[in-house]
């Protein structure tokens, strides 16, 4: 297994981040950080799933590098619970749309916006 990981990391380029949504993703972004793949890595809190792993969570929690709360309660599940120190930042999934309207999209633009929406 670590055999093919190396070979994974020597056959593709490296990445300077990846951002995972979600605890499965996490997994699998976790390995390819620990395979030299990527630098670093950031974990958007969007599912509560990672609370029911805590053991999991805990041992690849020390190899993120920077966590994105989707809520003040998602923020503080992960620093008490966790006692997590590094980087974290709350991002709302719900925006105001009126912010947006103002945007003038253009293709030459390294501009990134995410619009997100409860369903």
């Amino acid at each position: 297994m670590r055999h093919s990981i190396r070979l994974l990391a020597n056959a593709t380029s490296r990445y300077d981040l990846l951002i995972c949504y979600g605890l499965a993703p996490l997994i699998s972004a976790w390995l390819t950080k620990k395979a030299g793949v990527a630098r670093r890595l950031i974990f958007i809190t969007a599912s509560p799933a990672f609370t029911y792993h805590t053991t999991l969570f805990r041992s690849i929690m020390k190899d993120i590098d920077g966590i994105i709360a989707t809520s003040s309660l998602m923020l503080l599940t992960v620093k008490k619970l966790f006692c997590y120190e590094g980087p974290i930042t709350i991002c709302h999934p719900v925006s105001k749309i009126s912010d947006f309207l103002k945007i003038k999209p253009s293709l030459s633009s390294h501009r990134i916006c995410f619009v997100g929406h409860l369903t």
